[in-house]
């Protein structure tokens, strides 16, 4: 063997050694690629999961915030009428309201009793209003 091809036969050992260390190199990197797609892969169907989980959990509070709203509408219409009533009392004539005829009643003589069931009082309102506007010998 002569200088020459003893050269080229190096330098061709030493370029396919180059070339087997390439090869083995990009064979790690794309074994390295393919490892790190899975992992993403896996963090996206980890996200896509909670985001799932998450538009749920919206639809849940918005169904939820509609219930409220629906609620406070319907307290709102309850107070509402309610203050309607109460006006409705407060307009009615003061002789024909209940006290006015417990009044009416003790004067006449009625007992506690008398007045508690004709006028659908409390024992503590009959009584202050025998003690109020009855005869001194029909107090309680």
């Amino acid at each position: 063997m002569n200088f020459d091809s003893g050269f080229f036969l190096l330098s061709a050992l030493f370029l396919g050694g180059f070339a087997l260390l390439g090869g083995l190199a990009a064979l790690y990197q794309v074994a390295r690629i393919r490892r790190e797609l899975l992992r993403l892969k896996r963090v996206c169907a980890l996200q896509e999961t909670a985001i799932l989980s998450l538009r749920g959990a919206l639809s849940i509070l918005s169904t939820g915030e509609l219930g409220q709203e629906q609620r406070q509408e319907m307290m709102e219409r309850r107070i509402r009428d309610l203050a309607d009533r109460q006006q409705s009392l407060l307009m009615r004539d003061p002789e024909t309201r209940p006290y006015a005829q417990a009044i009416r009643m003790v004067q006449k003589g009625a007992s506690v009793q008398d007045v508690m069931e004709h006028c659908c009082l409390t024992q503590g309102e009959a009584e202050l209003i025998v003690s109020l506007h009855g005869d001194p010998g029909n107090r309680v």
